[in-house]
């Protein structure tokens, strides 16, 4: 998933698992996917391919205006002078306080080379927001109805 913040004009890429995933609980010496692993292939394509994405996003926003799919609040004509930020975004959702008790820091360990930082929700991710650069790593838990 990728996620375009208008206000603060940031591009992120947005790995979405719920807490029954069973990459959440992996780690790189089981034979299944470990969600490190995929959030560093993510990670590796940004940084790679930077320059294109952003070009490509412009394209995609301009096709979405013409087929008047956009939000009337999108007034942006291009992306390409948006940040592109390289490292994903983990979002957990269905999340209850106590499963981030017992499983947040392992997880925030596991991906803190890799990825932007991690954000915990409720039942919802509707309302999301690309955290900024000072909550990098905090367990951001957004309770929500939505």
């Amino acid at each position: 998933m990728v996620w375009v913040d208008i206000q603060g004009k940031k591009i992120a890429f947005v790995e979405l698992k719920i807490i029954d995933n069973y990459s959440l609980y992996s780690n790189k010496k089981q034979s299944k996917k470990s969600i490190d692993e995929q959030l560093k292939k993510y990670w590796v394509f940004a940084s790679k391919e930077k320059s294109d994405l952003k070009k490509y996003f412009s394209h995609v926003l301009q096709v979405k205006r013409r087929l008047g799919i956009l939000p009337t609040y999108v007034g942006e004509t291009s992306l390409e002078d948006f940040e592109l930020i390289e490292k994903p975004i983990l979002l957990i959702g269905n999340c209850t306080k106590p499963w981030i008790t017992d499983n947040a820091k392992r997880i925030n360990d596991s991906i803190e080379e890799i990825a932007f930082g991690s954000v915990y929700r409720g039942v919802g991710t509707n309302t999301f927001e690309i955290p900024n650069k000072t909550n990098l790593r905090r367990n951001m838990y957004q309770l929500s109805s939505d």
